[in-house]
């Protein structure tokens, strides 16, 4: 008898649970549990796991029984992207397929022939790790094919790791019972991190996982302050992270100083310019093709290189944010529509002229600067970021020019547009409040309900401070008067921005 892919028998484990006997009564218990489903305490765990994330992405639960995981979201009115169930028991899925049709459900194992790595933002294990034999590989799995989040549903717990038994439907199947700090250790091999834990029932909990995100950001002493404010800001929105800094201050008092005293890896991690100008000498500013760049023109230059050797050194996607960029709310909206893209860009989401809106218009500014903001930039495919270091190499000016095949280029933004032609698949995202500047404010309400701001329908997620100029005395340049800022949006902005980097 030949052991199945969890390596254990198949008669003792899957055969026991492709029952449909089995899946008709589970069936029968959750159809009675769902009318009161706030009343039963691991529903409403499974569902603020999940909310828990404010991802709105794609969802695999591995172990979904007869589908009752997707009944529970509904209910709890928990918005995902796409649903996906996957169960060894065949009767179970066909229950799923007859219940809710519109989503993917599948009968088998999460091996790499079903599942590929990387391809789903939630992955959910809906009570498999109690019973499956060799559970560290089981964990492994779904750590390959998550995105960001695993959610461990219903784990039954203890003082130390230990084998025991469960019965229910008429039978008794062999089980483990966990020590929370086992499973954190297993997680951690995998880079995962604790997010949040609550009681399901008995002695089961239902934990929270994430992998960390990295951004990355670079800035001289001048915009330390704000790039200080990123950071915090981070840290409150988009936990777990790491943030990778460019240093134009090489490691210097004002760059940790404004990051804040209790700064420690592998939150941020520095990189001076030296070191970096070291390892790239195709990038000192004597060695760049065409008339002498900047100073702010060389750090444009440098921004994409710097991109790609954190993910080359990290193996991991990252998201470039520009250091006056600030986190209002989370990040994971922006990241779920991403979804498993190789590259995701922000638009500028200029008004229309017709609109008759204050500020700048598609007509009048997009031609030079392009319909596509380089504030924020997701990479998941090295190739690209490569791409864009090396387009930036060969000219990165503050101007508007037109390249040698004929195509307007300005900095390092209108590249984005080139790379959105040359790779397919590259996402653009459509929230407007994903990513709002100063250029695009008139064109949805402003507005906060209790302590977040809205932008339109959704909460904002960044903002972009992009040209904002502080005076001596509180005399400060909000940004260009061409984007005719409000008094009422400087309040819910600006007021306490400033406030926070002036500190």
């Amino acid at each position: 008898m030949q052991p199945d892919y969890w390596g254990i028998n198949v008669t003792t484990w899957a055969d026991q649970w492709n029952d449909g006997r089995i899946a008709r009564e589970q069936r029968a218990i959750v159809e009675r549990q769902l009318s009161a489903w706030q009343a039963v305490p691991h529903f409403t765990a499974f569902a603020a796991a999940v909310r828990s994330t404010e991802c709105q992405g794609s969802v695999l639960e591995v172990g979904c029984g007869p589908g009752h995981g997707r009944d529970i979201l509904r209910l709890a009115k928990v918005e995902v992207k796409s649903y996906a169930g996957i169960d060894v028991s065949e009767p179970a899925i066909d229950i799923c397929k007859r219940m809710h049709p519109e989503d993917a459900w599948t009968a088998g194992r999460i091996d790499d022939r079903v599942v590929p790595a990387r391809s789903e933002d939630i992955v959910i294990d809906g009570s498999c790790l109690l019973h499956v034999e060799d559970w560290k590989g089981h964990l492994e799995r779904l750590c390959g094919i998550s995105r960001r989040w695993v959610i461990l549903h219903r784990v039954p717990v203890a003082v130390d790791t230990h084998r025991w038994t469960t019965s229910g439907y008429g039978r008794t199947f062999d089980a483990w019972k966990f020590s929370e700090g086992d499973i954190a250790t297993e997680m951690r091999r995998h880079d995962f991190q604790l997010t949040a834990t609550a009681s399901a029932d008995g002695e089961s909990v239902t934990m929270v996982y994430a992998r960390p995100r990295h951004f990355v950001s670079y800035a001289d002493a001048a915009y330390a302050s704000r790039l200080g404010a990123l950071y915090r800001s981070l840290r409150r929105h988009a936990q777990p992270c790491v943030l990778h800094v460019l240093d134009w201050s090489d490691g210097g008092m004002p760059m940790r100083r404004h990051l804040g005293g209790d700064l420690t890896p592998p939150d941020v991690v520095f990189y001076p310019h030296s070191e970096f100008m070291a390892e790239h000498p195709e990038l000192r500013p004597e060695n760049l093709p065409g008339p002498e760049r900047s100073r702010v023109e060389h750090m444009w230059t440098c921004g994409p290189r710097f991109i790609a050797d954190v993910m080359e050194g990290e193996g991991e996607p990252v998201c470039y944010l520009d250091a006056d960029v600030f986190a209002f709310a989370s990040l994971e909206p922006m990241f779920a529509e991403i979804g498993g893209a190789p590259a995701g860009f922000v638009g500028h989401n200029f008004a229309r002229k017709a609109d008759g809106l204050p500020g700048p218009t598609a007509e009048s500014h997009a031609p030079f600067f392009g319909s596509l903001n380089v504030g924020a930039c997701y990479f998941a495919d090295p190739a690209i970021a490569a791409r864009w270091a090396e387009m930036c190499r060969l000219w990165c000016n503050d101007r508007v020019e037109l390249d040698p095949t004929g195509r307007i280029r300005y900095a390092d933004q209108r590249y984005l547009e080139f790379l959105v032609d040359e790779f397919p698949g590259i996402h653009v995202v459509k929230e407007p409040a994903a990513h709002v500047g100063p250029w695009s404010l008139h064109t949805r309400s402003l507005h906060k309900r209790g302590e977040v701001i809205y932008f339109g329908d959704k909460p904002l997620a960044l903002f972009h401070f992009s040209a904002l100029r502080l005076g001596p005395h509180g005399v400060d340049q909000l940004s260009r008067p061409e984007y005719e800022i409000t008094d009422e949006q400087a309040r819910l902005l600006y007021q306490d921005y400033i406030k926070e980097i002036r500190q």
